[in-house]
């Protein structure tokens, strides 16, 4: 094409200030914003409470996939999920394909959505393929039912505590909090001896007797963080005692 270009230049059929560049025909180029790797949705459940839809972020309930390519002739597009052609027409109670453009905006989605979907835009000149984008529902379990433990542990002595979060697309991200025994009391755990990973392990490097807290429990707590949702279980409280302490004391005295 270039080289047709420079021929009809050099030859005085065109000049470099009169070409007319909405007559060359190009093949089609990708323009619009990029995609995310996964696409999240929500699936919504018949009759779900106000109080639920309130709380579930707009954008999972609707998503769009964007598709939109230059090109003269203009592109025409054609979609494939999981491999396969796939046609939005066929579900117009779901999804609908933007005029003009391939982008895909769906709505009320289900189990059967998720997949693996690719855009095509195709002219005479030929076909541009983008990135693939794949679908997916997220949700979050809740911990499995258990009662708070107390956990005896002596002054100055290191502990560490394991937390099981429950399954979670996409995994979820784990960490501690303080929470009251009330409902809705909770607190971030701001002590400099007291650390955590991410695999949830809260570390106490020392055990200090500034951590008992009669009326909070340590609560591991679980967060999807495309739902906006925490889950909250493995709860203990520290029952701290100084044995040690006591017996190097009365070690000393019994020499003195």
């Amino acid at each position: 094409m270039r080289s047709f270009i420079l021929l009809l230049l050099f030859s005085g059929h065109l000049s470099a200030g009169n070409v007319d560049w909405s007559v060359i025909e190009t093949p089609p180029q990708f323009v619009h914003d990029k995609n995310a790797d996964t696409v999240f949705f929500k699936v919504e459940k018949s009759g779900m409470s106000d109080e639920s839809a309130k709380n579930t972020p707009g954008n999972l309930l609707e998503q769009t996939i964007h598709c939109l390519a230059n090109g003269n002739p203009r592109p025409s597009y054609r979609w494939k999920k999981d491999g396969k052609s796939f046609l939005p027409s066929m579900f117009p109670e779901k999804v609908v394909q933007k005029p003009g453009e391939g982008s895909l905006v769906f709505s009320r989605l289900d189990e059967t959505d998720a997949g693996l979907y690719q855009c095509e835009a195709e002219n005479s000149n030929g076909t541009a393929v983008d990135r693939p984008v794949r679908v997916q529902e997220t949700w979050i379990r809740h911990f499995k039912t258990a009662e708070p433990e107390v956990v005896v542990v002596e002054v100055g002595d290191p502990y560490q505590r394991n937390c099981s979060p429950p399954a979670s697309n996409p995994t979820a991200r784990v960490y501690w909090i303080l929470m009251g025994k009330e409902p809705g009391h909770f607190e971030t755990i701001s002590s400099s001896h007291i650390s955590s990973n991410e695999q949830g392990t809260l570390f106490f490097h020392y055990v200090n007797e500034t951590d008992l807290k009669s009326d909070r429990y340590y609560t591991c707590t679980a967060e999807n963080i495309e739902l906006k949702d925490y889950k909250f279980g493995n709860q203990f409280s520290l029952q701290i005692t100084n044995n040690k302490r006591r017996s190097c004391e009365f070690f000393i005295s019994s020499f003195k």
